[in-house]
């Protein structure tokens, strides 16, 4: 058995203030940048209901059988922007059913779990309302409500480490999964508005869930402090030899890395070639047990008579 935690990002705060009967304001929703984008883009009404799907259990079952999987995707249509964008589907299909069970059943929906969605979306309409928002009903712009979300979770941007698995890397140096059921299979950058580590057998797993597709044009459109090109090095095993790369970054995240024909930058070459031998991926022929026994000797030189102020050699030296 293991445990999870799960962690949810600045959009929206106040989500969870509002289940446990806590007051507070529109302001708590959004981060101010996402909130301001919300209302320039007319989305406040769908970023709300997604603020409120965020809460509880996901009431769209997993592992259903085909049927119930072809008749989702008849009524629901195919979905590759974003779960929040099936979700909504999903929970409108509910409500216009009255949560009748055997019209949830019919599409795998949990009736209990999707019942709770409306008293919250009608909550945080009246924060927004109360805030002079507007609130009215629109026509869904997936791409604006894809870029709130964005603007909200810019720090749970992952990257597809290739197609064939599920491996993604994350900004911040994070590593995790695309969860399976995520509808953005196809998508090479998303942002994961939930993720959910799950500690099993001494391992963590990091579970990313209620995931959006982005476009790398937006990070440039709206982070453009964050984005850059920059140059960089690697070790390749078969040459033998450090080649010069360039890279394409968010924050820190790197989005494409591409080898040149440059010469590496001395610097980052030996800075790199010292980690690979310290590491042990790289075996210096001329560094053998004679050489290790020496740095003893000088070590204990220099602890045994400090006044010969004979300096000793570290494992910093050593990487250099």
């Amino acid at each position: 058995m293991g445990a999870a935690r799960t962690r949810g990002s600045s959009l929206f705060p106040l989500a969870g203030a509002l289940v446990c009967g806590g007051v507070g304001t529109l302001s708590g929703l959004f981060a101010s940048r996402a909130r301001l984008a919300a209302q320039d883009y007319g989305c406040v009404r769908s970023v709300a209901l997604m603020a409120a799907l965020t809460q509880g259990r996901n009431f769209l079952l997993r592992g259903v059988d085909k049927r119930t999987q072809e008749a989702r995707d008849d009524l629901f249509g195919a979905e590759s922007e974003s779960d929040f964008f099936l979700l909504m589907r999903a929970w409108r299909y509910a409500d216009k059913a009255n949560y009748n069970l055997d019209a949830c059943r019919r599409l795998g929906i949990h009736a209990q779990a999707v019942r709770q969605v409306g008293p919250l979306f009608e909550q945080f309409l009246e924060i927004a309302a109360a805030e002079k928002l507007d609130t009215a009903e629109k026509r869904i712009d997936g791409v604006a409500v894809r870029k709130c979300v964005l603007l909200g979770f810019s720090d749970h941007l992952a990257r597809r480490v290739d197609q064939g698995t599920m491996r993604c890397e994350l900004v911040h140096g994070r590593k995790g999964v695309l969860a399976r059921e995520s509808c953005i299979q196809g998508a090479p950058l998303f942002v994961a508005a939930e993720i959910t580590e799950i500690e099993s057998r001494g391992e963590v797993n990091t579970i990313l869930n209620l995931n959006t597709a982005i476009e790398e044009a937006w990070l440039k459109e709206l982070f453009p402090e964050d984005f850059q090109d920059a140059g960089g090095v690697t070790y390749d095993v078969t040459q033998r030899r450090v080649l010069a790369r360039k890279e394409r970054r968010f924050r820190d995240l790197v989005l494409e890395s591409k080898q040149t024909a440059d010469e590496p930058p001395e610097g980052q070459a030996a800075a790199l070639l010292a980690r690979e031998v310290m590491a042990g991926r790289i075996e210096l022929t001329e560094w053998n047990e004679s050489v290790e026994h020496w740095i003893v000797r000088v070590n204990c030189l220099a602890k045994w008579w400090p006044e010969l102020e004979v300096n000793p050699i570290t494992e910093t030296d050593r990487a250099t």
